[in-house]
C-alpha cells in the first residue's frame, strides 16, 4: 500500500456513524482498543482492496482524498448494515463477533436495494409531478437522474451527487448517499400527494398572490408549494370553506383574524388542529404517512400563527387570493419591464470593462427597469468594495427598501421587522452584495434606518404578469 494513504483511521472513522458506537463503546468500556485496531486493520484490507479495483489493478497507490473518500464509502456501507441493530451494545457485539468483511459486503447490498427501490420513486414523481412554472421544483426533478447516473454503490455510497434545490417541509440533511435521496423523494411525494387534491388552477392563483404579498418573483424563489397549499386550505376551513378550497377572500381574511386575536396560544392550538382533522378528512386523505406528515407540520404552523398575530402581521401568513390586496399590503411600487438574456449579457459585459465606478453606476441605473433585473446585476458580482457603497448611496429610501425585500425575504415571513435586529442577525451572509448591502445600512443615521424599515415592512412590487 501507497505511503500517500497512510491515514488517521480514526479520524476518518470520526465521519459514519458506526465510528461512534465504537468510541462511545470504549469510552464506556464496552470495547477493548486491540479489537479497535483489528476493527481498523480489516477495513484498511478492504480498502487495499479496493484501490486495487478503483485503478483497475494498475496501482496500488491513490491520493490521500481519493484513499479518504474509499474509506468514508466503506464506512457508510458498514454504517447501512448495522443500522438496523438499534442498541449500543447490540452494534458493538456484531462488530466484535462478526467480520467486518461480511458486514461491508452486506452493507453493499443494502445499499444496491435502497438505490433501487429510490429509483421506483423517482418514477413515481416523474409521473405525478405538479404543473407549477416553480423552477426549483422542476429543475431539481429534471436533475434527479444526475443521481442515478453517478452515483457509485462501492466508490463513493456515502455521497450524493445531485442539484437539488426545491427546499421540502422537512428534509433530513444529516443523512448522506442514497439514504439521503430515498427520504428526499419520499417526503416529495408525500407533498405531491397533498398537493394532487386540490386543483392545480387554485395552485397557480395562489403562488402569483404569494408572489404579490413578498414582492417576489414566485417562480424563481425558493418556496414549498405543499406548505403554502396546507396553510390556505386550513385558512379555508376555518373561514367556513370547503378544505379544497384556497381562495381566501378580504372578507373571510378580516373574520379569521378576528376570531384569531381573541384566542390564547392554547385556543389557536386547539383550533388549528381541529382544522386540519376537517381539512385531512375534506380532502379524503387515507394514507397513514401522508396524515402523518401533516400533523407533524401543525405545530409549526401553530408557531407562526400565534407569532404572526402578535405582531399583528397575518396577512403575511394567509394569503388573500381574491378582492383588492393593494389596501392590505400598503405601498405598491410599480415595476418596469425586465430585459432579455441577451440584452442582460451585454449589460454585465460593459459593467465589468468598464473602468470608472461613477460610470458602473450609470450603466446600472440607466440600463435596469425592474428591480429584479436590478437584483440580477447585484448577483452577477459586477462591483468591487466600494463601488457597492457609492451604488447604494446613490439610491433613494425606496429603492434600498426594495433591496431589503430580498434580503430580508425569509424574516418577513415572520412579521413586520426591526431593521436594526435584523441587520446583525444576518452579518455573516456569504452573499457579496448582501453582505455590503448591510454593512452600508449599519452606518446610516437612525431616523433613515427607521423610513426604510416602514417602506421594507409596507412596500409591495406591482407584476403585471400576475
Amino acid at each position: 500500500m501507497s505511503q500517500n494513504i497512510s491515514l488517521n483511521v480514526e479520524k476518518t472513522l470520526s465521519v459514519p456513524d458506526t465510528a461512534s458506537i465504537i468510541k462511545e463503546g470504549f469510552s464506556k468500556g464496552m470495547i477493548e482498543k486491540r479489537k479497535i485496531e483489528d476493527i481498523q486493520t480489516q477495513i484498511l484490507m478492504i480498502l487495499k482492496d479496493l484501490i486495487q479495483r478503483y485503478t483497475n489493478g494498475e496501482s496500488s497507490s491513490v491520493t490521500i482524498e481519493t484513499a479518504e473518500k474509499l474509506l468514508n464509502s466503506i464506512c457508510f456501507s458498514i454504517d447501512a448494515c448495522t443500522a438496523g441493530y438499534i442498541g449500543t451494545r447490540e452494534r458493538i457485539d456484531l462488530l466484535l463477533n462478526g467480520s467486518i468483511t461480511e458486514l461491508y459486503e452486506k452493507g453493499l447490498e443494502i445499499v444496491s436495494s435502497y438505490v433501487a427501490e429510490t429509483k421506483k420513486l423517482y418514477y413515481r414523481i416523474i409521473k405525478t409531478r405538479l404543473n407549477v412554472p416553480v423552477e426549483a421544483y422542476n429543475l431539481t426533478i429534471d436533475d434527479f437522474p444526475i443521481f442515478f447516473n453517478k452515483y457509485s454503490i462501492v466508490f463513493g455510497a456515502h455521497d450524493a451527487p445531485s442539484n437539488i434545490d426545491y427546499p421540502l417541509m422537512f428534509d433530513n440533511s444529516h443523512l448522506k448517499g442514497v439514504f439521503y435521496m430515498k427520504q428526499y423523494m419520499e417526503n416529495l411525494l408525500f407533498e405531491t400527494e397533498i398537493c394532487s387534491h386540490f386543483d392545480n388552477r387554485e395552485i397557480l392563483k395562489l403562488l402569483a398572490c404569494y408572489g404579490k404579498v413578498y414582492s417576489i418573483d414566485y417562480k424563481k424563489t425558493l418556496l414549498n408549494i405543499c406548505e403554502l397549499v396546507i396553510n390556505n386550505s386550513i385558512f379555508s376551513v376555518i373561514a367556513g370553506s370547503k378544505a379544497d378550497r384556497l381562495t381566501i377572500t378580504e372578507q373571510q381574511y378580516e373574520s379569521i383574524s378576528k376570531r384569531l386575536l381573541r384566542l390564547n396560544k392554547e385556543k389557536t392550538n386547539t383550533l388549528l388542529n381541529e382544522a386540519c382533522e376537517k381539512m385531512i378528512h375534506g380532502l379524503e386523505i387515507e394514507q397513514s404517512k401522508t396524515i402523518t406528515y401533516i400533523k407533524i407540520y401543525m405545530p409549526e404552523l401553530a408557531s407562526r400563527v400565534t407569532n404572526a398575530v402578535k405582531n399583528n402581521c397575518l396577512q403575511n401568513l394567509i394569503i388573500i387570493t381574491e378582492g383588492n390586496q393593494s389596501q392590505q399590503q400598503g405601498i405598491i411600487y410599480e415595476e418596469g419591464e425586465r430585459m432579455s438574456d441577451a440584452k442582460f449579457r451585454t449589460l454585465t459585459s460593459k459593467i465589468m470593462k468598464c473602468g470608472s465606478t461613477r460610470e458602473k453606476i450609470n450603466l446600472i441605473k440607466s440600463g435596469t427597469q425592474s428591480a429584479y433585473d436590478f437584483i440580477d446585476i447585484l448577483e452577477a458580482d459586477c462591483l468591487f468594495e466600494d463601488e457597492y457603497t457609492y451604488l447604494f448611496a446613490s439610491l433613494n429610501d425606496i429603492d434600498l427598501a426594495v433591496l431589503g425585500k430580498t434580503v430580508f425575504n425569509e424574516e418577513l415571513r415572520s412579521g413586520i421587522i426591526k431593521l436594526d435586529i435584523v441587520i446583525s442577525e444576518k452579518a455573516n451572509t456569504d452573499i457579496n452584495w448582501q453582505a455590503e448591502y448591510l454593512k452600508f445600512l449599519h452606518n446610516l443615521e437612525p431616523t433613515r434606518l427607521i423610513a426604510i424599515e416602514r417602506f421594507i415592512n409596507k412596500i409591495q412590487i406591482a407584476d403585471e404578469s400576475i
